[in-house]
C-alpha cells in the first residue's frame, strides 16, 4: 500500500511546515468523531490528522473531507465534486479495514435513496493521492497548466510515449491508473500529470502542476503544448 501522505507532502511541499498548522489535533478529531458519530477508517484518520487543515488540497476544486462528515443510508461521505454532481464514500462495512475501497456516486441525489447506485473507484490510499493530484493540477498547486481535446486536434495521441521518454522522464503511478484517467510523477512528485481519455481511449484532457518553478517550466516547455491554462 502506498503512503499517501508522505507523497503529498512531498508533491505540497509541506514538509518543513508547522505540522499544527497543517491538520487537526488530536481533541479536535475526537469531537469530530463525536459530532460526525462515526468511527473513522485510521488512515482517514491519520490524513485528517497530518494534513486536513490544507484549504489548496482539500478544497481548491473538488471537496476532500466535507466536515462533518454526513452519511446515506450505508455509505461515509468523504469527498463531494465541485459541482455537486458526485459524491465518494466509504461503506459502513468497511469502515474498520486499513485501506478500504472508496465509492463513487452520480446519482446520490435520487428521490428514492434505496436506488443510489455506489461505483468502486480505489482504495483510500490511491484515492487520497488521486484526489490531491486533480485538486493541484486545478488550482491547489502553485503553478498548473490545462487543455481540453473534443475534436481530437490538440492532445497528440502518443503523449503517453512522450511523457516518458528519457527527455521529459514521466513514471506513470500505477496504483491511480482508472479506465478513463491515467497518473505521472515527475522527479520524485515536483510535476504531477493526469491524462483524461474517452470512450475511443483517446486523450481529451490533459493537466500539469507543480510547486517547484524551475521543474514545472522545464517541463511545460519540453512538452510544448498549447494549453488552455497555463499559470
Amino acid at each position: 500500500m502506498i503512503n499517501p501522505i508522505v507523497l503529498i507532502k512531498k508533491l505540497y511541499q509541506l514538509d518543513d511546515k508547522n505540522p499544527k498548522t497543517l491538520g487537526f489535533d488530536i481533541d479536535e478529531m475526537n469531537d469530530l468523531e463525536q459530532l460526525s458519530q462515526v468511527t473513522l477508517p485510521p488512515l482517514l484518520f491519520h490524513y485528517c490528522l497530518e494534513l486536513g487543515k490544507v484549504q489548496a488540497l482539500n478544497h481548491s476544486h473538488h471537496t476532500l473531507l466535507p466536515l462533518p462528515f454526513n452519511k446515506t443510508a450505508d455509505h461515509l461521505i468523504i469527498a463531494k465534486d465541485n459541482s455537486g454532481e458526485a459524491i465518494w464514500g466509504i461503506h459502513q462495512d468497511d469502515l474498520n479495514t486499513a485501506n478500504p475501497p472508496v465509492f463513487v456516486s452520480r446519482n446520490h441525489d435520487t428521490y428514492d435513496k434505496e436506488h443510489i447506485h455506489w461505483l468502486k473507484e480505489l482504495p483510500l490510499a490511491s484515492f487520497l493521492l488521486a484526489q490531491a493530484i486533480f485538486n493541484g493540477v486545478n488550482g491547489g498547486l502553485k503553478h498548473y497548466a490545462q487543455v481540453f481535446d473534443f475534436i481530437g486536434d490538440t492532445i497528440p495521441v502518443d503523449i503517453v510515449e512522450k511523457l516518458q521518454n528519457p527527455v521529459i522522464g514521466a513514471i506513470e503511478i500505477d496504483t491511480l491508473h482508472q479506465k478513463h484517467e491515467r497518473f505521472f510523477q515527475i522527479d520524485d512528485y515536483k510535476t504531477v500529470l493526469m491524462l483524461s481519455f474517452n470512450e475511443l481511449n483517446l486523450p481529451n484532457a490533459f493537466y500539469m502542476g507543480g510547486q517547484d518553478t524551475a521543474a514545472f517550466s522545464r517541463v511545460a516547455n519540453q512538452l510544448a503544448v498549447a494549453w488552455d491554462t497555463l499559470v
